[in-house]
């Protein structure tokens, strides 16, 4: 379950439920809306803060299903890949109520019911239905998964018939595996193999919001498209293109990245009508995210049609700066590096990044960055400059926000000012590109664009992020400066400086939680 913004926040009640991946089996998060609930905690940091009668969604992670504030916390439920972990303050579980297939156990006064799932659509109108390719399929292209399951994607159909040949092509994200020890040990879940996943999902519990989002209030420029999750199981950014699997100790690993991506579209023209499309916006957050840096191009020539008249790509949190950490030391560079060689990745980065550089430099068409260079596609980049992943796992700052001391912050700022003249500066020509366009903010957020409290409230040059990203995709080779919005302010303590930035916290977690 993927909390796009606010990893740190934990969030209880009388009895609270959390849905979360089995793969991060340490980490709870998840989402559940109730209505006239009473005693309801919600710990952000270290503040606590207490409501009544509230109506709404509620969503939080709890560590290892911690005890907060006091109150007793089990694991109630595990399936094949999800958990529920239960807050309550005390005394016995006298409810059960199941929340999306997932049977949860109630303290208290049970929610009111869940409304039944649309009969238009098995899962729900606006879930997302599991499609994996047969053997055969997965087979024509070499397509296969860590654990050497076949491909799969999650498919919504579109809504309306002004919407039937437009699309939304979301890359799933889910940090990367850097080795092979991480990557047999991803092979066993839900980002590394196939065979565990659920029959449907919903956007609505996976992001508040966003460009796949399916609420046409939040999101009214793409949410009646064809939306069609690209799901991610090679841990390395679809980009793995070694022909030999890779035997360990703990089981064969399959690194073959670019096929995977290659069947799903693959199977996307052959029964869906991609091949038909007459517009098609490309997007993906954190790992996902990096992968339309990588695939951008890539993409566009593979649906490259007579029907196709706009093809653009929005990158969500997947600008990854090459950066040292505090101490001075290229811990992401050493871990791309290694990533790299292992997936054989020459083969599934962008070509012309490639044909560019020597074959020592190949390992730099691994990053974001490199490959911004050379993406030729229309290209909208959304991304926080103090990205909390970033801060945590490329700068290892070490503190939630509102917990930095002076030097701390000194590197934070120094941080911002690195992204902005990487991606503005050392790359002019792409950044200021006739058709490009680019939302930079700076609140201490990762995949914020997929939380309602940032793709449709975070302002910057007085445009909402959700209302920049719909006026560049509606526009035509605009110049880049017409769609081009920077965070002017710098942050100079623990705050952020821009007043529209959700009040979160920056902290540690682990790459799989980061999505």
């Amino acid at each position: 379950m993927v909390l796009s913004a606010g990893p740190c926040n934990v969030s209880c009640w009388m009895a609270t439920v959390v849905l979360i991946s089995a793969v991060a089996a340490t980490r709870s998060c998840g989402r559940l809306t109730i209505a006239n609930n009473t005693g309801i905690v919600v710990k952000e940091g270290v503040n606590i803060n207490r409501f009544n009668n509230y109506n709404g969604t509620l969503e939080g992670c709890c560590s290892a299903c911690a005890a907060v504030g006091g109150a007793v916390c089990e694991a109630f439920f595990t399936g094949p890949d999800y958990k529920l972990c239960i807050l309550y303050p005390s005394g016995s579980i006298v409810g059960t109520r199941t929340v999306s297939n997932h049977t949860a156990a109630f303290r208290g006064p049970l929610p009111p019911p869940i409304a039944p799932p649309s009969p238009k659509f098995p899962g729900g109108s606006l879930d997302q239905r599991l499609v994996v390719l047969t053997p055969a399929e997965a087979d024509a292209y070499g397509a296969k998964c860590l654990d050497g399951s076949p491909p799969a994607l999650y498919y919504s159909p579109a809504r309306g018939t002004a919407n039937q040949d437009n699309w939304v092509l979301y890359f799933k994200g889910g940090g990367w595996c850097y080795d092979e020890a991480s990557c047999a040990q991803r092979a066993r879940g839900s980002l590394g193999t196939t065979t565990v996943l659920p029959p449907f999902i919903n956007q609505t519990w996976d992001e508040s919001s966003g460009p796949a989002h399916p609420n046409a209030t939040l999101n009214p420029t793409f949410s009646n498209f064809h939306r069609v999750v690209l799901w991610y199981c090679d841990g390395a950014s679809f980009a793995g293109a070694r022909e030999q699997p890779v035997v360990t100790s703990n089981g064969t690993l399959y690194f073959r990245g670019r096929a995977v991506l290659d069947a799903l579209l693959g199977k996307l023209k052959k029964d869906y009508g991609l091949d038909r499309a007459k517009q098609v916006l490309l997007t993906g957050c954190s790992a996902g995210g990096m992968s339309t840096y990588l695939h951008a191009d890539y993409v566009h020539a593979q649906l490259a049609s007579p029907a196709l008249l706009k093809y653009k790509v929005a990158a969500l949190s997947g600008f990854f700066l090459d950066h040292d950490t505090t101490t001075g030391i290229p811990l992401q560079r050493e871990e791309y590096d290694y990533m790299f060689q292992m997936q054989n990745m020459t083969a599934g980065v962008n070509q012309a990044c490639v044909k560019a550089t020597t074959a020592a430099g190949h390992l730099n068409c691994s990053t974001p960055q490199q490959n911004y260079a050379y993406i030729t596609s229309p290209f909208f980049v959304l991304n926080s400059m103090l990205d909390a992943y970033q801060m945590s796992e490329i700068l290892h700052v070490g503190c939630a926000l509102d917990q930095c001391n002076n030097t701390q912050i000194r590197y934070m700022q120094q941080y911002q000012q690195d992204f902005y003249n990487t991606i503005s500066r050392r790359f002019t020509q792409t950044f200021t590109k006739t058709g490009n366009g680019a939302f930079l903010y700076n609140c201490g957020l990762h995949c914020g664009e997929q939380d309602a409290t940032g793709f449709n409230h975070i302002t910057v040059q007085d445009t909402v992020m959700q209302a920049a990203l719909s006026r560049w995709w509606s526009s035509d080779n605009d110049p880049a400066k017409q769609h081009t919005y920077i965070e002017s302010c710098t942050l100079q303590g623990p705050a952020a400086c821009n007043p529209t930035c959700p009040a979160r916290t920056l902290c540690r977690a682990n790459d799989n939680e980061w999505h």
